[in-house]
């Protein structure tokens, strides 16, 4: 929404004869004032930040902010999800949530935007990209070996194998509390999650590949941390599983005959016959 428009939807809020939305005129100046200096100091506001800026109950704050950012298309307030580092890092060492917090922040777009927060966006991303690659470079602690193989197979085991990608675990990072809707859980994985993925692959430090064939599709983008001992370690849980779980259970039922190590070692023709064997039973 243009900021002539949004100011006088405020204005009309905030003069209401219930006086539910009092208040709300001053947060919308405020995050107006903290956009405008965005250029300078790279800073937008979170919701804490606003209310105590403009004296306002943690409740009353929300429900202005539910009205600014979802109850208009376009929006007052665009709602971004960044994530910030925390040097710190209070807790496992092998949480990505140790080092790495998720912080929902407003911007109120001023005429010279003509109404888009893209560069804010853009913006916020790039920011959280760098708080990332912090956590990647310096921090990131990988699985013992055995651990992390019977982690893979837990996960296939409960068809959730989607939970042991790099996407899945970076993703959880953009889980905002704000995003109530199918739709708006869309929005900030569009315009947040994703490009930082693509740059993050770009970069080398995430591996990249489609999977049309997997029945889920939560497990058709596959991205994997770019570690290549880790890669292998993957490999060798896919073969354990294939070897302990998939071909005994073939072989129970008589749609597999006996599968020699020298299969095994030609991985992806076995995998196409197992495949063919499971889809036609």
């Amino acid at each position: 929404m243009d900021y002539s428009t949004a100011l006088q939807t405020v204005q009309s809020l905030e003069s209401r004869g219930d006086f539910q939305f009092k208040g709300i005129h001053k947060m919308f100046l405020q995050v107006a004032d903290w956009t405008e200096k965005y250029l300078a100091n790279r800073i937008l506001p979170n919701l804490d930040q606003i209310i105590r800026e403009v004296s306002l109950e943690k409740e009353k704050g929300e429900l202005f902010m539910k009205e600014l950012c979802f109850r208009y298309n376009p929006p007052i307030f665009k709602k971004i999800v960044s994530v910030e580092f925390d040097p710190a890092g209070i807790g496992p060492q092998e949480d990505i949530n140790t080092f790495l917090r998720r912080s929902t922040v407003f911007a109120r777009p001023s005429n010279l935007d003509s109404g888009s927060a893209h560069r804010y966006v853009n913006g916020v991303n790039e920011a959280s990209l760098a708080s990332i690659k912090r956590w990647l470079g310096a921090h990131r602690v990988l699985k013992p070996k055995e651990v992390f193989i019977e982690f893979i197979i837990s996960k296939i085991r409960d068809n959730k194998l989607n939970e042991t990608y790099a996407s899945y675990e970076i993703g959880k990072l953009f889980s905002c509390q704000y995003d109530t809707t199918k739709e708006l859980r869309e929005v900030t994985v569009n315009i947040n999650l994703k490009p930082i993925l693509k740059k993050l692959v770009s970069e080398k430090l995430l591996y990249f590949f489609r999977n049309d064939s997997a029945s889920k599709s939560g497990n058709k983008s596959v991205f994997l941390f770019n570690n290549k001992d880790e890669i292998m370690i993957r490999v060798e849980a896919y073969l354990e599983y294939m070897k302990t779980v998939i071909v005994p259970e073939l072989q129970k039922i008589g749609v597999i005959g006996d599968v020699g190590e020298e299969d095994y070692e030609n991985f992806p023709e076995l995998a196409k016959t197992i495949r063919k064997c499971r889809e036609t039973r």
